[in-house]
């Protein structure tokens, strides 16, 4: 039996027909919130450690600062890669293992430090699922232990947070010049804390800004003695909000590109929305070839604007390439593309996208702009192996959303939608809850159809005339329905 019969014989059926309308453009998202700051899950998993961990988590094994000491960063390779050897303990689990290497993997793409499996190396990372969550800052010499105990300290940026002191950066906080831009408040501070905000005074800052929301930097109300009240505030604004528990972001990545001396091109995007612009001048850094990685707790949104790249055969001179994930062996939603080119909104599967910019000739000057969102539903199609679902389907969608899909077919074909199965809240006018389908990669591109209510059968093939086609779904503040079911085909134009 057919999915859309099975579906309707437990559903019940009922009409009602589609009226075309024009509806607003703009988007809804929603980002899920940490209810626990770095450093609260530091105190609660290493509350019961026997050894001394300054700040909460670094275990000190000489007295020392990164720059200060050059022997203890890890060497650079006459390649220009920073290979730090490592040893995973058989004690985690298997997925346990991936969520560690996922970690690692980051450094990789966004850096020129490469983590990789030791051999005979003497000096190494041995990380463990031991008592607590805690590194020693850079290079110790021999066998190194970083602590991860599962699951609470198996986390991306808990992860990314200790072996960025592996690499050998203390917290942002303890710099020698964070009292130009952060105030400690000693009032709501237990005196027995006080050594946790001792600035290390041997270390030596290479010009780099100071970053409010690093990976390394902890909260406001961390440490504080007096609840609802801050133990830090930035000069700039008290309200402004300190460190984050998402992964390491741009300052973060610049920091290890400028200490290891890697000269490349990188941007990390880590908050729930923002916009940028990309230029010939608008990186001092090195290279062909730059990496914008976008990341948050839930899908990324991502929208290129004014893109001017020059045309040439195969896109050979340069080119932008989107990939569905945060290394370049992750799934490709744009491929190589110059030229004058329009792109629709595009959602990442999971929690990051990767834009690759590459110029092979010099005279190929690339330039475009963007913004971007955290949503939670939505998604791009760039085969036609995966169905189109609305969210939760066949379990009822949520109230209240505005959300967005691209359907990217092969320069040279046109979309089809075929839809299995249909049932949205019904109005005359389709103005409370709607799909609308455009024609193009815009949402101001012509309208296909539009649709709402219960479609017995459900409707006709609905084709672009171009090889994009977009879609938006508005759906009430009521609970709603089942959805829609429908796939998707590319046909030769």
């Amino acid at each position: 039996m057919e999915l859309r019969l099975v579906l309707l014989s437990l559903l019940g059926c009922s009409l009602s027909w589609a009226v075309p309308v024009q509806v607003k453009n703009d988007a809804t998202s929603t980002a899920a919130v940490d209810d626990k700051t770095l450093y609260q899950i530091f105190k609660e998993v290493n509350k019961d450690s026997s050894m001394f961990l300054k700040d909460g988590d670094i275990n000190v094994k000489i007295s020392r600062n990164v720059v200060s000491c050059p022997s203890c960063l890890w060497k650079k390779s006459a390649d220009g890669i920073v290979r730090v050897p490592y040893t995973i303990s058989p004690s985690f689990l298997s997925y346990e293992g991936t969520m560690i290497t996922l970690g690692m993997k980051e450094f990789e793409v966004m850096t020129c430090v490469n983590f990789v499996n030791r051999t005979t190396e003497q000096d190494y990372l041995s990380i463990e699922p031991g008592g607590g969550c805690w590194s020693y800052i850079g290079k110790v010499g021999g066998k190194q232990v970083v602590s991860l105990i599962t699951p609470t300290c198996l986390r991306f940026p808990l992860v990314q947070h200790e072996l960025m002191h592996a690499l050998g950066f203390y917290h942002e906080h303890t710099r020698t010049d964070r009292d130009k831009y952060i105030d400690i408040l000693w009032q709501n501070i237990s005196p027995n804390d006080y050594s946790n905000f001792i600035p290390d005074t041997d270390g030596i800052l290479m010009n780099l800004p100071y970053a409010y929301n690093s990976v390394l930097h902890y909260a406001s109300g961390d440490y504080s003695n007096v609840p609802g009240q801050p133990s830090m505030v930035a000069k700039i604004d008290h309200n402004m909000p300190l460190g984050q528990s998402v992964a390491m972001n741009n300052f973060d990545v610049g920091k290890v590109n400028t200490v290891y001396n890697c000269n490349l091109c990188r941007r990390k995007f880590v908050e729930l929305s923002g916009t940028f612009t990309f230029s010939p001048t608008s990186t001092n850094q090195g290279g062909s070839n730059c990496l914008y990685l976008f990341q948050n707790s839930q899908k990324v949104q991502l929208q290129l604007d004014n893109i001017n790249i020059p045309s040439s055969s195969n896109c050979n001179d340069a080119y932008i390439k989107i990939y569905d994930g945060n290394t370049k062996s992750s799934p490709v939603l744009v491929n190589n593309i110059c030229g004058k080119i329009i792109l629709p909104p595009l959602i990442s599967s999971g929690f990051f996208m990767l834009v690759e910019i590459v110029t092979n000739q010099p005279s190929a000057k690339i330039a475009f702009s963007g913004s971007y969102q955290s949503v939670r539903y939505g998604g791009t199609f760039v085969s036609t192996t995966v169905p189109l679902t609305s969210p939760l389907f066949p379990n009822m969608y949520p109230p209240s959303l505005n959300i967005f899909y691209s359907i990217i077919a092969p320069v040279g074909n046109k979309v089809t939608l075929t839809f299995d199965f249909f049932r949205t809240l019904f109005s005359p006018t389709c103005s409370t809850e709607y799909l609308i389908i455009r024609d193009g990669p815009f949402m101001t591109s012509p309208i296909l159809s539009t649709f709402c209510g219960l479609y017995n059968p459900p409707p006709g093939p609905v084709s672009s005339t171009g090889n994009i086609m977009v879609l938006q779904m508005q759906t009430a503040d009521v609970t709603g329905f089942n959805g829609f079911f429908a796939n998707i085909a590319f046909v030769p134009i």
